[in-house]
């Protein structure tokens, strides 16, 4: 038998629009694989690329698939050629061809109806998604607990001094030192996307979902900083939010406080959906969305609605 006949199809979903229209010009190697994903580093732009199993759900620069629910047992390994093909893509040493003939488009960006408006609605909504990420949430991570605790690691202690720097910067509209503290985060602590960059991409999220004046210097400064600094995979997440484009359980989540939501139910679902991604990269991230949700909010309303 041939390594041909012996190949696994997978068929594509889903696919970012960078993607879609520079198809025939994908090549790169496999940095690494993981049960849900397979992170494969580019020749040329955009740099990196996700390769997922659908229950991941929309991630910026990716392409969803089915066909395997483990993508560490198909027989792929680091420095592995990534190929496009007439019909998708391959891996050829590991017998690997992606059908994206019946792919759909999906967009990172942020859909209009996330731009949030303050009062009593968005606020209660707000405070119902932290309860339900609250009953879930693993130590180890960046999610608020009080002050710090000596058994605590060091780059933890040092994390959560920077996020209040951070946060006072953004409540009184100082531009250097929040910039300064956000980068401070790139790259601060472990995992394939350390906590401190899933913070600012939950960050960056809210920041733009409510018009935050300081968003835009935010995001230049952070993706002016990150090369070097951190995981190609941090890299590549905070080069994508820095541009405006994240996860789609970020998408579903500020869907639901934004009021988009059909049912409580709904709410419950995307916050706990995102919750569940990595150990901690979960609720790191909707650590940092729901600091920016809580910032003061004055002078952003109008913004935030245009």
């Amino acid at each position: 038998m041939t390594l041909l006949d012996a190949a696994t199809d997978l068929a594509a979903t889903r696919l970012t629009p960078d993607f879609e229209t520079r198809r025939l010009t994908l090549f790169g190697r496999v940095r690494s694989v993981h049960r849900a994903a397979i992170y494969v580093d580019l020749d040329g732009p955009p740099g990196a690329l996700v390769i997922a199993i659908e229950s991941v759900g929309g991630v910026p620069a990716g392409i969803l698939v089915r066909g395997s629910t483990n993508l560490a047992a198909l027989g792929v390994r680091a420095g592995m050629s990534f190929e496009p093909t007439a019909g998708g893509w391959s891996i050829p040493s590991a017998g690997i061809r992606i059908d994206a003939a019946g792919a759909a488009t999906w967009s990172p960006a942020l859909p209009l109806t996330t731009r949030l408006v303050t009062g009593p609605d968005l606020a209660r909504r707000i405070a119902a998604a932290r309860a339900i990420a609250a009953r879930s949430v693993r130590s180890g991570g960046l999610w608020p607990s009080g002050a710090a605790h000596s058994s605590e690691e060091p780059w933890l202690s040092h994390a959560r001094a920077l996020i209040d720097a951070l946060l006072d910067g953004l409540g009184n509209d100082d531009g250097d030192r929040a910039t300064g503290a956000a980068l401070g985060l790139v790259g601060l602590g472990i995992g394939l996307t350390p906590s401190g960059d899933d913070y600012l991409v939950g960050l960056l999220a809210g920041l733009e979902a409510t018009g935050h004046p300081l968003h835009g210097l935010l995001a230049a400064a952070v993706a002016a900083d990150v090369p070097g600094r951190t995981t190609s995979v941090g890299a590549a997440a905070l080069t994508h939010a820095s541009l405006g484009a994240y996860p789609e359980r970020l998408h579903e989540v500020l869907l639901a406080v934004a009021g988009e939501a059909a049912t409580s139910g709904d709410l419950v679902r995307a916050v706990e959906r995102a919750m569940e991604f990595g150990a901690t990269s979960g609720s790191d991230t909707l650590a940092g969305l729901f600091a920016a949700l809580d910032l003061p909010a004055a002078g952003r309303s109008e913004k935030a609605a245009a």
